[in-house]
């Protein structure tokens, strides 16, 4: 019998391909959290000043990569959707996971990284170059000197202090870096005179950079994280108005069934991007701002949904029959038909979760969006556009990841629907 290649199987092939790629990066994640250990024993107040909420991120990542692995071992028969085969919507949707949790790991550069534009700028992907830094002997015996140097470490993955990008090096007595047409010598004695060290090491720009030499893998990982995290507490609002609103008007009917279906009706007839527009535009492109307005501009097909389920139920005896039995309204909304409403609701709120993701780009490629201050597909598709002549990468790859997610989105929203209706047929 063949054996099926499962979700299991791929969550530890990825694992164990990100510890053996980022071995080094992850060891200086761990020695930051040592420094910060000793930094605490020896001066808790300025270790405590010290926590940010990147700091956190970091350490998150490292509890994760861990913790992980040996959830998965000890849970893996328990966890019955790690046995489903691991498909393609299902690696999409498990690679799209482990760069949200895991982007700080993965990501080769920070997504604000700029190197150097002269040599950096729309390199092509797979595209290799050189780094030479240039580190002065720091004395990291005192615990807040060695603390900072390890945080810098790793808050720029290892460039800290001077470093350069180059095209080519010759290292003879002297060290040549070549930059385009310009080439940089720098004597032996110069280096010994200025007491630092220099580390060569190269770079590969898997998906190239865009035009500010910025390395597009890690913006797109990045954004990865910042599009799934939008898309669910947009859709966790939109999931609590729609359930309280359509509850309300189908269990209480009269004037509440009334005004809330009018202002549903009023929502559905205006075209809700412009309302959205106007939203950010007057209050700012905050994430708060954004999550709330996009949870809050669709509501209104999951509160058709559970209005009209509602309206049904509320004739059946069951719960005729908890309502004479003195049942609260909580009670009965979320123990007697809240079960019963969830395979409709869990298929609206997935095929809205991609709508949610598709208004967060368009936002962001009009310049509504976060993409001023964060990384987001939108924005990286409305910068490429100047540059699909000579640079078709700096588009492509926002749009490819914005697709397959959509993709698996609305394949994830059809095959629930089809289960619900199999199961409850």
């Amino acid at each position: 019998m063949k054996k099926k290649f499962k979700i299991l199987h791929l969550l530890a092939l990825m694992l164990l391909l990100i510890v053996l790629v980022r071995y080094r990066f992850i060891y200086d994640i761990i020695l930051l959290q040592i420094f910060l250990i000793k930094l605490a024993f020896s001066n808790p107040d300025i270790a405590f000043n010290q926590l940010s909420i990147n700091l956190l991120d970091y350490f998150a990542s490292l509890f994760i990569i861990v913790s992980v692995p040996v959830v998965l071992f000890l849970k893996r028969d328990k966890l019955n959707f790690l046995q489903a085969e691991a498909g393609l919507t299902n690696s999409i949707l498990t690679g799209l996971i482990i760069f949200t949790f895991l982007a700080p790991v993965i990501a080769p550069a920070q997504y604000d990284m700029q190197y150097n534009i002269s040599v950096s700028k729309l390199l092509s992907p797979l595209n290799t170059k050189y780094i030479v830094m240039f580190k002065k002997n720091a004395d990291a015996e005192d615990p807040v000197q060695g603390f900072i140097i390890q945080r810098d470490i790793v808050f720029n993955r290892g460039l800290t202090g001077r470093y350069l990008v180059a095209d080519s090096i010759k290292t003879n007595w002297d060290l040549t870096i070549c930059q385009k047409e310009k080439k940089q010598v720098i004597s032996r004695n110069e280096i010994q005179n200025q007491n630092i060290s220099i580390e060569i090491s190269k770079i590969c720009f898997l998906f190239g950079t865009d035009e500010y030499g910025r390395d597009i893998f890690s913006r797109l990982i990045y954004g990865t994280r910042l599009s799934l995290l939008i898309g669910l507490g947009s859709v966790a609002i939109s999931f609590f108005v729609g359930l309280i609103f359509g509850f309300t008007a189908g269990y209480f009917g009269g004037i509440f069934d009334t005004l809330l279906n009018r202002l549903a009706d009023i929502f559905l007839s205006f075209p809700i991007m412009f309302l959205v527009i106007l939203i950010v535009g007057l209050f700012g492109n905050s994430v708060i701002t954004v999550v709330t307005v996009l949870g809050l501009a669709g509501w209104m097909s999951l509160f058709k949904i559970v209005r009209n389920e509602t309206a049904g139920l509320k004739q059946k005896d069951f719960i005729i029959t908890s309502k004479l039995l003195g049942f609260s309204h909580y009670n009965i909304l979320f123990k007697e038909m809240l079960p019963i409403m969830m395979p409709s609701i869990v298929v609206t709120l997935v095929l809205q979760y991609g709508s949610v993701i598709i208004a967060e780009s368009a936002l962001s490629y009009l310049g509504f969006g976060l993409g001023n201050n964060f990384p987001s597909w939108g924005a990286m598709i409305e910068a490429g556009q100047y540059y699909l002549s000579k640079a078709w990468w700096v588009s492509f790859f926002p749009c490819l990841f914005l697709f397959l997610t959509l993709y698996t989105a609305n394949h994830w929203g059809g095959k629930l629907d089809e289960i619900f209706r199999i199961r409850y047929k």
